[in-house]
């Protein structure tokens, strides 16, 4: 008997190469299951309501925003919502939510809203597919249509989407004295004494002119205004546009910034930017990318959580796994994935600073807004639910894959078991299932396995509301002696 060890799963999620030339320690599939300390596995942490109460009762939360007020030093998460046939905003007031005064955008739906903070104040613009909607600035929990700083019934141009570059205030995608100008970006004055104007909009702006394209979003990277169309990328330094690649952006909502590097999402993949060629950074779970419906294309939606980018992309089936409503996450320190299925839906995101910590905040298709949880918060349920947990290791063939072997028995290394249940699959004959399954009850326990084959795989799952079970590894005894067992 030979005693083979398989210590380090820390690799994480990687579908994108065959399993011969795979490192052993990825994995075939990893849902809700991540490696918070190197090298060990363990399920996600939880989440919870931001407020007991709903934004709108049964409708779309369309956009998440922080306000942080620099002259009082206080801090506003911003909702919007669909109010009958009025779109509204609101501001989360301890445990629930209270309209903005004055934030009535009347007779108009399904608003996409872009704001941003600047001057004390958020700055607000939005297009709900076929309108503009009146440029806004909200002072505290108060929204003005006619600041002078912002008026789109005088000077200032509308649009779809806005940006801080260099304390100048840019509108993209825009439309002024009843034009559209979807290649177009405007940028304000100089601001003088807490307040800007749009005194020289015939001279002040960006034309980006490239097979009819349209602007599609903008971030900020390598002291770079960056700007998005479908399927190209430019870069502004307030002296010259140049393109950067013919790689664009399909979603406004999934460009965000950690650490000065710029991600987001396209057709392809996602895409990461600091400077130089953009690089696609999603090969390894390529198919969870071909796997989102091309009409969900601008619904992905994405958000920073510690140190990770995440990406929700909905409800896709990727090797025969269904996963619902599902984040790809990527670790921008570890450089490495998987996947986050939440309970609820996702239709907005945001980070928010409450009680002095910051966490991040997603909205649902019901009005209700989540706070995700950390480790240290102890949460371990998706809002009161199970969360289900898996991950599946490549076929691990114990050193020869042309020799049969038979398993009997493998030595388990948990932390906390927690009822973790261990399934086998010999070469690919589909034996995952709780029948097979060896529940792991102890921190060190032998499992029996009695599995012949040359190659194997396998689970390890957990479904609750506990405290998570952590995973370190196991070691499987291997007899290598066919005349052991049958053939």
């Amino acid at each position: 008997m030979a005693k083979i060890p398989y210590l380090n799963f820390s690799g994480l999620l990687n579908i994108g190469a065959s399993d011969f030339i795979k490192q052993k320690n990825e994995l075939e599939a990893c849902k809700n299951c991540y490696e918070y300390k190197m090298g060990l596995m363990e399920k996600v942490p939880g989440y919870s309501k931001a407020a007991t109460g709903q934004v709108v009762n049964d409708k779309n939360v369309n956009y998440l925003h922080y306000y942080h007020r620099p002259s009082t030093n206080l801090d506003y998460l911003i909702a919007a919502s669909d109010s009958g046939t009025d779109t509204k905003l609101y501001y989360k007031n301890s445990n629930s939510w209270t309209a903005i005064t004055n934030a009535t955008y009347s007779t108009i739906n399904s608003v996409n809203f872009s704001m941003v903070n600047y001057l004390d104040k958020t700055f607000v613009v939005g297009h709900n597919g076929t309108s503009f909607v009146s440029n806004a600035t909200i002072s505290a929990t108060t929204l003005d249509f006619s600041d002078a700083s912002f008026n789109s019934a005088t000077t200032a141009p509308q649009g779809k989407y806005l940006i801080v570059y260099k304390d100048l205030l840019y509108v993209l995608n825009s439309h002024l004295s009843s034009l559209d100008y979807p290649n177009r970006v405007y940028y304000c004055d100089e601001p003088v004494a807490g307040a800007t104007a749009w005194t020289a909009t015939a001279t002040r702006y960006l034309e980006i002119n490239d097979q009819g394209d349209e602007i599609t979003g903008a971030g900020i990277s390598t002291n770079r205004l960056v700007i998005f169309q479908h399927r190209s990328m430019w870069q502004w330094d307030e002296s010259s546009l140049v393109k950067i690649a013919d790689i664009g952006c399909d979603s406004y909502k999934s460009i965000i910034s950690i650490n000065g590097v710029l991600y987001w999402f396209n057709r392809d993949g996602i895409w990461r930017w600091a400077g130089g060629q953009p690089q696609l950074i999603s090969s390894k779970i390529q198919g969870y990318i071909n796997a989102i419906t091309q009409s969900a294309l601008t619904s992905c939606i994405g958000a920073q959580y510690n140190f990770e980018y995440r990406l929700f992309i909905g409800d896709v089936t990727v090797e025969g796994v269904s996963y619902v409503n599902s984040w790809i996450c990527f670790n921008v320190q570890k450089e490495k994935f998987y996947i986050r299925c939440t309970y609820n839906t996702c239709k907005s995101t945001s980070k928010f600073i409450e009680s002095s910590l910051e966490r991040t905040y997603f909205g649902d298709n019901d009005g209700y807004v989540y706070k995700l949880a950390n480790k240290i918060d102890a949460i371990y349920s998706d809002n009161s639910q199970d969360i289900d947990s898996f991950f599946i290791t490549n076929y691990l063939d114990l050193g020869d894959p042309s020799i049969k072997k038979e398993t009997p028995t493998g030595l388990v290394f948990t932390k906390n078991a927690q009822g973790l249940k261990i399934m086998v699959d010999a070469d690919g004959k589909s034996q995952f299932s709780d029948g097979h399954a060896q529940v792991v009850k102890k921190n060190i326990q032998d499992i029996e396995l009695n599995n012949t084959g040359y190659r194997f795989r396998f689970k390890f799952a957990e479904t609750s509301q506990v405290k998570s079970w952590q995973f370190e590894g196991i070691i499987l005894q291997a007899d290598f002696d066919s005349s052991n067992f049958d053939e």
